[in-house]
C-alpha cells in the first residue's frame, strides 16, 4: 500500500466494504442494494468511471461526478439468484486518472441449513455456561459458547459432532455427541445430573493420586485434549455417556507412594465406541509394566521434580505431568499400564 498517496487522497467512499448473507430457505428474492457514497475533499471536480468485478454485483450507474467539496452516491445490488452455496467476493473500484477507491463487497450463499438449540444444566437444573465446537468430516467447524442461557446455532445440514466442556464452579463436565442436521433442526439438552465422576483406582494402600488428570477425544483426524490437577480429580472432572463409532476416549492419572519408597504408578483408560458410562479405572499392581528409572547426579544429594508423557495414538505425545521430591541421584520405579509408553 502506498501510504503517501493514500493520506493525500482527496476522494474516498463510505462504506468501505459492504455485504450480505442469503438464507437458505428464505422468503423473497436473493438480492440486496446498498449504497455507496463517494466525498471529493478536493477543490476541483471529479469524474469516476465504475468498474466491478464479481459473479453477484450490479451498479446503478457506470460513472458518477462528484462536485468539489462535495458528494455523490452509487446503488450497489447484490444478487445471489441461482448462485451457489459459499462465498462470493468482488471488488467495486471507482477511478478517475490516476486516482483509484476500491469497495470490497462479500456475499455468503448458505448452503441448505438449519437451527441447532444447545443448552446445558448444572446439578440444580439451571442453565450453566460452557465451550465447544461443531465439526465435520469435510474440516468445517464452529464455534460454540453458552453464557449461562441456551443459544441456538445455523450448522449446514449433514453429519456433525460436537464436543463440550460445561463448567458449574469447579466442575467440569465433558461429552461428546453425533450430530445429523435435517430438516426440523434439532434441540439439545446437555444434563450434568446425569453425569459420572472419572475415577482411578490402584490395589496398593501406600499410593495416592497425584491429582493431575488428563483427557483425550480422539474421532478420525479431530482430537482435542487437556490436562487439569486437583487434589480430588473425582469431585471436579465428570464426563456424559455417549455412543459413536469410531470415537476414542482417554483418559490418565498417576499415583505415588507415601511409604518413603520412590514409586510412580502411570495409569491409561482408553475406551472405544464413545464416552463411557462408567468412567472407572481399576488397575493391579500385577498387570503393570514396570521401568525402572536411574538418575544420576554430581555428587551432592539433592531432589528433583521428573516429568512424563504417554504417547497417544494420533496425536503423538500427550501432555507432561510431574513427580516431585525424587532424590538425585536414585532411581524411580515406574509402573505403567501395560502396553503404554
Amino acid at each position: 500500500m502506498d501510504v503517501v498517496r493514500a493520506v493525500g487522497q482527496q476522494v474516498f467512499a463510505r462504506p468501505a466494504n459492504i455485504g450480505t448473507v442469503f438464507r437458505w430457505g428464505g422468503s423473497g428474492e436473493r438480492q440486496v442494494t446498498k449504497e455507496i457514497t463517494y466525498t471529493n475533499a478536493g477543490d476541483s471536480p471529479v469524474t469516476l468511471d465504475l468498474t466491478v468485478d464479481g459473479d453477484t454485483l450490479r451498479t446503478s450507474a457506470q460513472r458518477v461526478e462528484v462536485a468539489a467539496k462535495g458528494t455523490a452516491s452509487v446503488t450497489v445490488t447484490i444478487d445471489g439468484t441461482g448462485k451457489q452455496p459459499g462465498d462470493h467476493a468482488g471488488t467495486i473500484t471507482a477511478r478517475s486518472g490516476d486516482l483509484v477507491v476500491r469497495t470490497v463487497t462479500t456475499a455468503y450463499v448458505e448452503p441448505e441449513s438449519h437451527d441447532v438449540k444447545v443448552s446445558a444444566l448444572g446439578m440444580d437444573g439451571r442453565s450453566v455456561s460452557a465451550v465447544g465446537e461443531f465439526y465435520n468430516a469435510k474440516g468445517e467447524s464452529h464455534r460454540m459458547i453458552l453464557s449461562g442461557v441456551p443459544d441456538t446455532y445455523r450448522l449446514p445440514a449433514g453429519e456433525w459432532s460436537l464436543y463440550v466442556d460445561i463448567f458449574e464452579g469447579m466442575r467440569v463436565t465433558t461429552t461428546h455427541l453425533p450430530m445429523n442436521v435435517g430438516e426440523q433442526g434439532m434441540e439439545i439438552v446437555l444434563d450434568t445430573r446425569q453425569a459420572k465422576p472419572i475415577r482411578f483406582t490402584l490395589d496398593q494402600p501406600t499410593a495416592v493420586i497425584s491429582g493431575w488428570t488428563e483427557m483425550w477425544v480422539i474421532n478420525g483426524s479431530w482430537h482435542l485434549g487437556w490436562v487439569g490437577g486437583r487434589p480430588d480429580p473425582s469431585a471436579v472432572y465428570f464426563v456424559l455417556a455417549s455412543e459413536q463409532p469410531g470415537l476414542r476416549y482417554v483418559t490418565r492419572m498417576h499415583f505415588h507412594d507415601e511409604d518413603g519408597s520412590v514409586a510412580r504408578y502411570d495409569l491409561v483408560d482408553e475406551r472405544h465406541g464413545g464416552i463411557p458410562a462408567d468412567p472407572t479405572y481399576s488397575a493391579r499392581v500385577k498387570d503393570l509394566d514396570k521401568v525402572t528409572t536411574t538418575f544420576r547426579g554430581g555428587g551432592t544429594a539433592a531432589k528433583g521434580t521428573y516429568f512424563v508423557a504417554t504417547a497417544i495414538e494420533g496425536v503423538s505425545d500427550g501432555f507432561l505431568t510431574p513427580t516431585n521430591d525424587v532424590p538425585l541421584p536414585g532411581k524411580l520405579a515406574e509402573y505403567r499400564t501395560r502396553g503404554r509408553q
